[in-house]
């Protein structure tokens, strides 16, 4: 669900959290590595709101990965 104010926090089965802003983009753990946007942009939501069985769901441009798993790979 995309927020109309403020950030919205998402938290995933396992735990994760992942921050929702008030455009569609969503931060995950790389966007703690303080790459620049054009090499490492935010996932956005490319197409919202679509019907399932068991609720709905938000179609996203990219692979977000967990910070717990960006803290694994760089050792931080």
């Amino acid at each position: 669900m995309v927020p109309k104010r403020n950030v919205r926090t998402i938290q995933t089965l396992l735990g994760e959290t992942f921050a929702v802003q008030t455009d569609g983009t969503i931060e995950d753990g790389l966007s703690a590595l303080g790459l620049p946007s054009d090499v490492r942009p935010n996932a956005t939501i490319t197409s919202p709101n679509n019907s399932a069985t068991n609720g709905i769901l938000h179609g996203i441009d990219q692979v977000i990965v967990p910070p717990s798993v960006v803290a694994a790979l760089t050792g931080g």
